[in-house]
């Protein structure tokens, strides 16, 4: 029997031109198998293709986004969700997917509302909170009652 052959390059630092290859050659990741061995470069790289991949796919069986959807809106969003913060979820009306006929957690393009960050999806919109009580909260958080009350302490100074 023969002993088996330790591959030691990665197959695409292989494909790479001469000058391009690294020297010493990386070594082996060990999460990318005895069939494609892969340095850790590359095999990171495929990992987010594929992560890449699954969130696309998840978002055009979700709500109806192909990525040239999701990019069209980001754009128009600016990029930054309304609290400032960087676009993460994509948030739905739940009511009219229902009303739509969708299952459960689904939605089309004319279900989704926008894109935010993930603490305003899960946080605010995920608690149920509608626009009224978002404005009251604005209200509460502009003019506090404990300052209306007893005023702040640099006023009475």
């Amino acid at each position: 029997m023969r002993p088996k052959e330790e591959k030691t390059e990665c197959i695409d630092c292989r494909k790479l031109p001469e000058g391009m290859r690294p020297d010493p050659p990386r070594k082996i990741d060990k999460r990318s198998g005895p069939k494609s061995p892969r340095c850790w470069s590359h095999i990171g790289a495929k990992i987010a293709e594929a992560r890449q991949r699954e969130q696309e796919r998840h978002q055009e069986k979700t709500y109806g986004l192909t990525p040239e959807d999701q990019a069209e809106l980001d754009a128009f969003q600016g990029g930054y969700c309304p609290c400032g913060s960087r676009l993460k979820d994509t948030d739905h009306d739940h009511k009219l997917a229902r009303e739509h006929g969708h299952p459960r957690g689904q939605a089309c393009k004319s279900c989704c509302r926008g894109r935010l960050c993930a603490n305003c999806n899960r946080f605010i919109l995920g608690r149920g909170y509608d626009s009224t009580r978002l404005r009251a909260l604005a209200d509460y958080y502009d003019d506090p009652p404990a300052l209306r009350l007893w005023g702040s302490e640099e006023a009475s100074a």
